[in-house]
């Protein structure tokens, strides 16, 4: 398949990952991100090309998945629990809405997705105070 001005490629050690412009804007969604459950980290994969979900609810769970684009805009991932031996802990998806992320949880692939979901907001440093702060 040939690349278009359109779409975004990675060279990856697992291949060529292509993006359309429109997804690879979820690349500019990487940092730390605040809902009122907690925070959760968006990071590019160390081989390249792919968007990693981290979140740590000390001492007990340590949650990562890599996220994929889907449909109608959304971006989804099956859910790993760290300190469990890599146990299935549920299905992640989200997407881009305003200045935040909407995001969305369900157990099992047979549930049904949250419908309401929980909105997140950036988070960034504040130099002077050295504490995150909410943008």
């Amino acid at each position: 398949m040939g690349l278009t001005q359109s779409m975004l490629c990675w060279n990856s050690k697992e291949g060529d990952i292509v993006y359309t412009q429109e997804q690879a804007q979820m690349f500019d969604c990487l940092g730390e991100w605040e809902t009122e459950k907690g925070v959760y980290r968006l990071s590019q994969s160390e081989k390249g090309g792919y968007l990693v979900f981290t979140e740590d609810w000390p001492p007990k769970h340590k949650l990562e998945g890599i996220l994929r684009p889907g449909s109608g805009g959304w971006w989804g991932a099956e859910i790993m629990d760290k300190n469990d031996n890599d146990a299935v802990f549920g299905y992640l998806r989200m997407q881009p809405e305003g200045s935040g992320l909407r995001t969305s949880f369900r157990k099992s692939p047979t549930h049904q997705w949250d419908p309401q979901g929980l909105f997140a907001k950036r988070r960034v440093v504040d130099i002077d105070a050295e504490k995150p702060r909410d943008v």
